[in-house]
């Protein structure tokens, strides 16, 4: 029993340690920011994975992570969940206090100057530690840049959408990329693909002929660019 209490002791007393800090950081808007990230604890290997929340996502974009020591940053992951929150994973050979990467993103001309960032329901080798927290900061030259928030496809109109008929979607990007359309059905078959090669930041407006073949119901409607994905449901009537 006393083993048992020591090791829980230990454990405990580990996980109090280890952390992982999110350093302030700041950035001109249309750059990129870099968010250090420091490594409090023991050190060696580990694996480090958790949910990135934004409180301000029209401030900071995250894009991915970047080493800052050759060594340190063995493998990462960055993927969106919704607009404001993204899972992290890091794998990791550090030392204590080591600025061991960069949270990399572009500083966004949104509706404030700040944006704060929580690394939460951290896991490092399965072991709980503490969420991490942090504050983009974000300024301006001159007049302020208008507010694009990346791939963004809107509803189309009309929708329901009459087979037969058109109905036309508009999208917005908001850097040069190849871009394409994507519409599945419920079942996640692709029925169609509408490609329009590399296109010029902008607004688009893409009208769509129904086919008098496609079956009523629910579909999606996926814009895809090197920016990121966006959807928007559509339905299908007679």
């Amino acid at each position: 029993m006393n083993r048992i209490l020591l090791l829980l002791l230990f454990c405990c007393t580990c996980s109090a340690a280890a952390q992982v800090e999110l350093v302030e950081a700041h950035g001109l808007v249309g750059e990129q920011v870099r968010m250090p990230i420091v490594l409090r604890g023991t050190g060696g290997e580990v694996v480090v994975r958790g949910v990135l929340a934004l409180g301000n996502p029209t401030v900071f974009y995250p894009e991915r992570f970047v080493e800052v020591r050759t060594g340190a940053l063995l493998s990462s992951h960055l993927s969106r969940l919704t607009d404001s929150t993204w899972s992290v994973e890091l794998r990791l050979r550090y030392q204590p206090g080591d600025t061991v990467c960069s949270l990399v993103g572009e500083a966004l001309a949104g509706s404030a100057s700040q944006c704060s960032l929580v690394l939460q329901d951290i896991e490092a080798d399965a072991m709980p530690w503490p969420d991490a927290a942090g504050v983009v900061s974000v300024t301006s030259i001159g007049t302020p840049l208008p507010y694009v928030r990346f791939a963004r496809l809107e509803p189309n109109f009309p929708n329901p959408a009459v087979r037969g008929q058109t109905t036309t979607w508009v999208y917005r990007i908001d850097k040069a990329s190849d871009v394409r359309i994507v519409l599945y059905n419920l079942g996640g078959r692709t029925v169609d693909v509408l490609s329009f090669g590399v296109q010029k930041p902008g607004v688009y407006r893409v009208p769509y002929r129904v086919s008098g073949q496609m079956a009523t119901g629910l579909y999606w409607a996926q814009l895809v660019t090197a920016s990121g994905l966006s959807s928007q449901p559509f339905v299908v009537v007679p």
